[in-house]
């Protein structure tokens, strides 16, 4: 398994928190930076010491994704999750909502949260209270939550790992290219709720014909038939675009 530099001091940092007595920490890291590899690398170092671990996930691409990457990297592992029986190594990739049901039947020491952020829901407040002595890592590239709840009920420390600007810079990403438009955006009058902005009162100001428009003609005449992504405020605003 050979790592990035700034998964390497990632790693190191998160096994630092660890040893200096913390009990539960969260790895931060935007999208392409490797989570799944630097996750990886802990349970497989972990593995090497004897000790138990389960990597929580809670949709199937997800340990799909997981479990290819142990594959990848040679470590040998169980999955728990319906049509699977071969638990029984020391890491195990578990379906949360298989393993919330079978608590009784399995023992770890470490367990580490895929998309760290939803490590405060009921169904993960749940497995980490049947596990009391095990350690937590989270990892997740969005270390807050929609809903405004905190992480510091469940994480002790946040140990950040690159930026996106690092990984552009150090050719780990490819630069964007970014276009404006036209049309200036006065967001000054739209108020804010948890941090972001009060959605209806956003979708009144995006949700405008000129606005759409102008990012049509846009598409048109930059990357026409090229597959996009549209990012919009609520559900009538998407209908509307």
């Amino acid at each position: 398994m050979i790592l990035r530099p700034y998964q390497e001091k990632a790693i190191t940092d998160v096994r630092s928190a660890f040893a200096s007595g913390l009990k539960s920490v969260c790895l931060t890291a935007p999208c392409g930076a490797g989570k799944t590899v630097m996750f990886s690398r802990v349970a497989a170092l972990a593995m090497a010491r004897n000790v138990r671990v389960g990597i929580l996930v809670h949709r199937d691409s997800l340990l799909t994704q997981a479990s290819s990457k142990l594959r990848e990297f040679g470590v040998q592992h169980g999955i728990i999750s319906p049509g699977h029986g071969n638990y029984g190594d020391n890491i195990n990739v578990c379906s949360v909502q298989t393993l919330v049901r079978r608590l009784d039947r399995y023992n770890f020491d470490l367990l580490i949260a895929d998309e760290g952020h939803h490590a405060t829901s009921p169904t993960y407040e749940k497995i980490f209270a049947r596990y009391p002595n095990a350690k937590i890592l989270g990892v997740t590239a969005t270390p807050e939550r929609t809903d405004g709840r905190g992480l510091d009920s469940v994480y002790q420390k946040l140990v950040l790992g690159p930026s996106i600007a690092d990984l552009i810079r150090d050719g780990y990403l490819v630069e964007p290219i970014t276009y404006g438009p036209i049309h200036k955006l006065d967001l000054s009058g739209v108020g804010s709720k948890m941090g972001d902005y009060d959605q209806r009162q956003l979708a009144a100001h995006m949700d405008t014909p000129c606005i759409t428009a102008d990012a049509i003609t846009h598409y048109s005449q930059i990357c026409p038939g090229v597959p996009a992504v549209v990012f919009c405020v609520n559900i009538k605003h998407a209908e509307d675009v």
